[in-house]
């Protein structure tokens, strides 16, 4: 019989830091200054035409004044703590050259009021063509992190963020970074492990990155890796509430794990953490009611993470509930396909549970090729099966 399948711990990617930049930083890109002076030869080549006869036309709008003091007006209500208000000094932007930055900046000044949804609405607008806003891309990028809405997720990815992604020159490194963040939790690992290492190599080093990374390399079974990239963490990353508690999970050490605070009690993602680690000890204590009773509700939502699926898949299967522990571990590998632990459990549960020998092999096999830690283990049962079935 197999070893006892894996019941997996859940571990935060960077959106946590990263995706909530709006909450500790307004970004208003300064408008242009003037226009560079022509030389004496220039001004002689050009001289202007003769104005014609009769009145001026009335002069348009001075937009770099009005930008100027949208900015001043909207800090002043900021301190106030009445951002919302500033709201129209953006909105009579909109027709002038600084709209990207005015569909932006009111969809921050919703976002800090705790308006998500419109906030979500204005970065939509602003990331489409032609306005392709940058910072609205990063925080859209934040806002699905931070949800765990994995749908979300892969429109961005597919459609919504490849046009500034396509920019020329740098990206802003709090996109890279969500963008890494959100690869992950979509078990892109390939693609994430391009653009990472493509940052690092040249000295893009958002603070959140080597976190990134550290969960990239624990989620494909390399855990030196990931303490290796996770003791290159600063102090203000390495002491926040999800890294401690990821970092004692990856040690099995979940009774260590410190409660939530009130700071990250209100985020969805860090409760869904926080209930998976006392699932795993409740489990770990042959308490299976009490492991399912903390499960059961992470399991129902639309799209959590893949260790989350697996997790109840391997309590119902330990509860006798052959049929139910079957489709969550099925939805693993098809919500989670880049995760390797979730074949390894797959292929056990066939073979040992169901008696699937064809099938826990396909399973085997897919482990083996995403070079999941235990791979030179499960490459004898492969070639043990193989036998098996030639033998019969």
């Amino acid at each position: 019989m197999r070893p006892r399948i894996h019941f997996l711990v859940i571990v935060l990617g960077s959106a946590f830091l990263a995706g909530c930049a709006a909450r500790t930083a307004v970004l208003f890109p300064a408008p242009p200054v003037g226009i560079p002076k022509s030389t004496q030869a220039e001004s002689k080549a050009h001289s202007p035409a003769p104005l014609p006869a009769g009145p001026l036309p009335a002069p348009g709008p001075d937009y770099g004044r009005m930008y100027r003091d949208a900015v001043a007006r909207t800090r002043e209500m900021l301190a106030k703590g009445e951002g919302r208000s500033a709201i129209p000094f953006w909105v009579a932007l909109e027709s002038s050259p600084f709209v990207a930055d005015a569909v932006f900046n009111q969809g921050v000044l919703l976002h800090l009021s705790g308006d998500i949804g419109g906030a979500e609405a204005l970065y939509r607008r602003a990331v489409a063509p032609p306005l392709l806003s940058e910072p609205a891309a990063t925080n859209l990028l934040g806002i699905a992190l931070l949800r765990e809405d994995r749908e979300m997720m892969r429109a961005l990815a597919d459609n919504v963020v490849q046009p500034v992604a396509a920019l020329s020159g740098d990206r802003l490194p709090e996109f890279s970074a969500n963008l890494v963040a959100l690869l992950i939790d979509l078990s892109r690992f390939e693609e994430a492990d391009t653009l990472a290492r493509s940052l690092t190599e040249r000295k893009i080093t958002p603070p959140t990155l080597p976190w990134s990374r550290a969960v990239l390399s624990y989620r494909t079974g390399d855990l030196v890796a990931a303490r290796r990239f996770s003791s290159l963490l600063s102090p203000p990353v390495a002491g926040l509430w999800p890294v401690v508690a990821s970092r004692i999970a990856w040690e099995r050490e979940t009774a260590k794990v410190p409660p939530l605070d009130e700071r990250v009690s209100g985020e969805p993602r860090y409760r869904l953490l926080s209930r998976n680690l006392a699932a795993y000890d409740a489990w770990r204590k042959g308490d299976l009611a009490g492991s399912e009773a903390l499960l059961s509700a992470g399991a129902s939502m639309k799209s959590p993470p893949g260790e989350y699926l697996n997790n109840f898949g391997i309590v119902l299967a330990e509860e006798g509930r052959w049929k139910e522990a079957t489709a969550f571990l099925e939805r693993t590998v098809a919500e989670a396909p880049g995760l390797p632990e979730g074949w390894l459990n797959l292929g056990i549960f066939r073979e040992v549970y169901l008696g699937d020998a064809p099938g826990a092999l396909s399973c085997y096999e897919r482990y083996v090729t995403l070079e999941g830690s235990r791979r030179n283990e499960v490459f004898k049962w492969v070639e043990w099966l193989k036998k098996s079935s030639l033998q019969r």
